[in-house]
Formats: C-alpha cells, sequence, structure tokens
C-alpha cells in the first residue's frame, strides 16, 4: 500500500496519520510512544500480510538487538493503547509461531476526506492540548527507559542471572551477552537467525570456554536446523557431542540434560531421548517440555499408561498451557475413548481458542470418527489463521483424498509443497501421478528419487513411525500392494494403533474388503483393545474430574 504523506490509513474505526504520527478514533486522538506508533504503522503497510518478529525488527527497531519478549510486550502496550481484547482482538491477531497481522483490511482515506476531517480534529486537538501536552511527556520518559531495555539483548534473563540463576551462567558479561542473543535468535526460527544464532552461541565458548549453557545453545541450534532447514547428519553429531560437552561441565543442571534429549530426539535414537528426558525431570520434576516430550515419546511406542500418567503430571506443572492438555487427548484417541478425548480437546480450546495445533488434534479425532466434514472445518481454520504454513494444506489434501476428490488433494498437497519444500517434497509426492500433461520420463525420475529418499531416512533411523507411515503412502498410491502390507506390518510389530494405521485400509476403497488387509485392520483393533484394559481405570477421567482427584493416587 502507497502512502502520500499527506494521506491517511484507515482501519476500522482507527485513522492513521502517516505524516504527524498521530492515531485517532472518532476524531478523539489517542497518543501512543513514537515505538508504538511505528509498529501499527508496520502493521498498516503490511496488511493483510502476517509480519513476523524478524520483519518488526528490521522495520520498528532498525534491526537493533531485540528480544521476542520486548517484541511481545509492545504489542502489549499498542493493543492496551487501542483498548484491544487479546483474548477477542478487535485490530491485532497474534498468529502463533508467525507473528501478527490487522484483523480488519486497511483503506486509504483522499486528501479531500483528510481535509474535512482536519478541520473538525483541529477545534478537538485544542481541546486536548493539555492532556495530549501530559501523555507526550510521559511517553517521552517512557520510551527513553524503554530504549535501554529495548537495545538490551534479554532484560529477563540478565535479571534472573542477577537474582537466582548466577551460579548458571559465565562470569564473564561479554559471554553472557553473546548467550543471551543467541537464545534471542534460536526463538525467531528462521534459517537466517538459526545461522546468527550459532556465531553467537560460539563468540560465547570462545570467550569462555567453560559455559555450559552455551554448549547446550550450540546443540538445540544445530538439531533446529536438522528439523527445518537442512537434513545433513553431520548437524546431529555436532548437537549431541555440544550437548554431551555441556553436561560433562555441567552435569547438575537440567539444562543440559535436556539439550541431550533433544539432540537424541531428533535423531530419532527414541530410548536414549527417553533417559536423557527422565535425567531432566530427576533434577526438574515439573519441567513442562520434558513431560510433554517423553508423554508423546511414550504414546509413540505403545506405552498409554506410562504417557497418560507424565501427560497429567504436564496439566499439574502447567494448567494454563493448552498443550498439556491436548497430549492426555491424543492418548484417549489412542486408546478409543472419544468422548473423554472432546472433553479434554474442549478444556485445551477455552485456553487457547485460536492455537492450531488444537485443531489438528481435533481434526485427527473427526477422522477417527469419520466425521469428515467437522475434520475439514478444523483444518480450514489452519489454513485460515495460518496462510503460509504447510500443515493446514497438507490435512486439507488428506481430507479431500479420503473424500475421493483426488484433484483436490493434489492442489493442497502442492500448495503444501510450494511454502515448505522440505517439509512436504517427500511425504506425497507420488499423487501427482494422476495429474494430466505429466512428462513421463520426468515422473519416472521424480518417483524414483522420492523412493529411494524414503527408504534413505528410514535405514537413518529404523523405527521411525513417521518415516515407516510416509513409505506406507508411497506405495499405496503406486499400488504396491505387497510392499504396502509388508510395512503395514512393521507399524503392528512396533505396537502402533494410532489412527493412521488405518486410513490405508480406507482411503483406496480396493483394498478395504481383501483378505490381507481385513486380517490387520482386526490386528489393529485387538492391539487397541488390549491398550484399552492395561489402562488403570483412575487413568480414564475427565477434565473436571481431574481436578477434584488427588492427585497422589496417580503419581
Amino acid at each position: 500500500m502507497n502512502h502520500l504523506q499527506s494521506v491517511c490509513c484507515k482501519i476500522n474505526d482507527l485513522e492513521i496519520n502517516e505524516a504527524t504520527s498521530s492515531v485517532s478514533r472518532s476524531g478523539q486522538p489517542i497518543a501512543l510512544p513514537l515505538l508504538s506508533f511505528k509498529l501499527l504503522l508496520v502493521l498498516c503497510k503490511n496488511a493483510p500480510a502476517i509480519v513476523s518478529n524478524q520483519q518488526l525488527i528490521q522495520q520498528v527497531w532498525e534491526n537493533k538487538v531485540v528480544s521476542d519478549d520486548t517484541i511481545q510486550q509492545r504489542v502489549k502496550l499498542l493493543r492496551q493503547a487501542l483498548g484491544d481484547d487479546p483474548k477477542s482482538p478487535t485490530y491485532i491477531a497474534t498468529i502463533r509461531g508467525q507473528g501478527y497481522r490487522l484483523i480488519h483490511t486497511v483503506e486509504d482515506i483522499s486528501i479531500e476526506n483528510q481535509k474535512k476531517h482536519k478541520q473538525k480534529l483541529l477545534i478537538k486537538i485544542t481541546a486536548y492540548t493539555l492532556s495530549v501536552i501530559a501523555l507526550i511527556f510521559i511517553s517521552i520518559n517512557f520510551n527513553s527507559s524503554s530504549s535501554t531495555l529495548e537495545q538490551s539483548s534479554n532484560p529477563q534473563a540478565e535479571e534472573t542471572v542477577t537474582n537466582f540463576d548466577k551460579d548458571k551462567h559465565s562470569t564473564i558479561e561479554a559471554a553472557r551477552n553473546y548467550y543471551f542473543n543467541g537464545k534471542d535468535y534460536l526463538n525467531r526460527r528462521t534459517e537466517t537467525s538459526n545461522r546468527a544464532a550459532l556465531m553467537q552461541f560460539e563468540k560465547a565458548i570462545e570467550l569462555d570456554p567453560g559455559y555450559a549453557l552455551a554448549y547446550t545453545g550450540v546443540a538445540h541450534i544445530s538439531a533446529e536446523r536438522y528439523k527445518h532447514f537442512e537434513k545433513k547428519s553431520e548437524l546431529l553429531n555436532t548437537a549431541e557431542q555440544a550437548a554431551l560437552k555441556a553436561i560433562s561441565l555441567r552435569p547438575d543442571i537440567y539444562e543440559t540434560h535436556h539439550a541431550l534429549a533433544i539432540s537424541y530426539h531428533t535423531a530419532q535414537k527414541i530410548p536414549e531421548a527417553k533417559e536423557a528426558y527422565r535425567k531432566v525431570l530427576s533434577i526438574h520434576s515439573n519441567h513442562s517440555q520434558s513431560l510433554n516430550n517423553l508423554s508423546y515419546l511414550e504414546r509413540l511406542d505403545g506405552n498409554y499408561h506410562e504417557s497418560l500418567m507424565l501427560a497429567f503430571k504436564q496439566v499439574k506443572a502447567a494448567p494454563r498451557k493448552p498443550l498439556s492438555y491436548v497430549q492426555v487427548a491424543e492418548n484417549y484417541i489412542n486408546l478409543g475413548h472419544h468422548n473423554l478425548a472432546v472433553l479434554w480437546h474442549q478444556k485445551a480450546l477455552s485456553l487457547a481458542p485460536q492455537n492450531r495445533y488444537i485443531q489438528f488434534s481435533i481434526c485427527r479425532l473427526h477422522i477417527k470418527l469419520k466425521n469428515l466434514d467437522a475434520a475439514e472445518k478444523s483444518c480450514n481454520f489452519m489454513v485460515d489463521w495460518a496462510p503460509d504454513d504447510a500443515w493446514g494444506y497438507e490435512w486439507v489434501g488428506h481430507l479431500a483424498l479420503l473424500k475421493g476428490e483426488r484433484k483436490k488433494a493434489i492442489e493442497n498437497y502442492r500448495s503444501a509443497m510450494e511454502l515448505d519444500s522440505n517439509y512436504s517434497k517427500f511425504r506425497y509426492p507420488s499423487l501427482v501421478i494422476s495429474m494430466p500433461g505429466q512428462d513421463p520420463v520426468m515422473l519416472k525420475a521424480s518417483m524414483e528419487e522420492s523412493h529411494k529418499k524414503m527408504l534413505s531416512f528410514i535405514e537413518e533411523s529404523p523405527d521411525s513411525i513417521g518415516d515407516i507411515l510416509n513409505i506406507c503412502d508411497f506405495y499405496a498410491v503406486t499400488e504396491n500392494k505387497k510392499q504396502l502390507l509388508f510395512w503395514m506390518r512393521k507399524l503392528l510389530e512396533n505396537g502402533f494403533t494410532d489412527y493412521r494405521s488405518f486410513l490405508y485400509t480406507d482411503i483406496y476403497g480396493k483394498y478395504h474388503d481383501e483378505p490381507d488387509f481385513v486380517e490387520l485392520l482386526n490386528q489393529f483393533k485387538t492391539n487397541q483393545l488390549k491398550l484399552q484394559n492395561s489402562i488403570e481405570k483412575h487413568l480414564i477421567i475427565s477434565p473436571q474430574q481431574f481436578n477434584e482427584l488427588d492427585f497422589t493416587l496417580i503419581e
């Protein structure tokens, strides 16, 4: 959107004048500190797109070192000034994991219209002169103090060091600053910030070779890079070695063991990851991420009793975190207690109605129950709230495939691949078989490349359920019945009962009446019933019953 200096833009009932750095509502001025005004203006100029934290740092803070907490605080201050409720926003929406965007469309107000508004505005401004001067004086003082904070790498972390975590950190101030800068870059989760974070952690280590937390930073950043940007095995080795070095320096703090758990988890070394998570919990029994990840791994291994115990502990430790409740719901989905799964999902939604992962989990439940229209609503929600994320499009594709809408499925899978080639490149490439106009030679080469890549993933991580599921899909699409049966039996051998194991008998209707597939389906169901019977009765409860329960009964 191009603005003339004398032209305002309008957002719902707000009028913004860039030339005078002013904002008004119904002709009444709203006093904003300069940074808050710049933030609103950047959102306005980028509308309707989502504006990431990195973009805000570039356009609002002019590439100064600013933490995510500082950005959140500035958004909070802007919302307070505008009277915007973050739980039910009128102006600014938070897009989890991506940034912020304006809810309403932005309109340009013509110069002629602005002249009419200006005459009325001048009269009202005169009446507000004294109050505005006072507000400006306050905002100048506020900006003076807040700018000092915003140029600090992480003021909250610095305070933490001073008060009670000092023994974990380097005594060298510059090393600490590099470490905190690295953490800030790590939290931005872009490829550029990933590289910047690694440089910061390495500088911290260079200044203080005994700084254990800096090594944990290297471990985390290497694991993140492997997961999201480069599938290079040397990154996994770097992550593991950095974490082991951190433990050798500080075996007494949970952060070093958590870094090792993450490195093992990323490398699909599941037994080692579980052991490392347990070590974290032996030091910090309420560490929410370790409780969540260990519960997830136990669930994948079919240890639903242990998974539920951990999930309940996570709910107890972090009752305001919605994903704690989702973990319980996921267990109940796998156990076939669908009504309970619905109740736990509802509790999660009451805490975070716009959380895409909750919607994803609800989508899975509806698929399990064959409520495809309800599942599609959840998937469409993910796409609407995160239009630049591959995940939503992929699941819309899954549903279209279940409904027999193959062309729609392919379109959505392609959208997912265009948004994130690393995420979707080798997951459903074979669907392009049915698209007209494909070059047979190129198509065959692409299929062979995908097949080799999938097999290489399994060779690297033989117990990876996700990779086995992907190759099952590949063989289902390419109608390789023998290989599909082989890999589905692999899932059974691993004790896997997740809903996706059943999809292969339904997606491609040609198999669902064949004896081999009927036998497999019955084995999945038998395994699930055994699991249901193995769970102690006091773990089969609703959120309300959990709140009323004496927690010592399940500890």
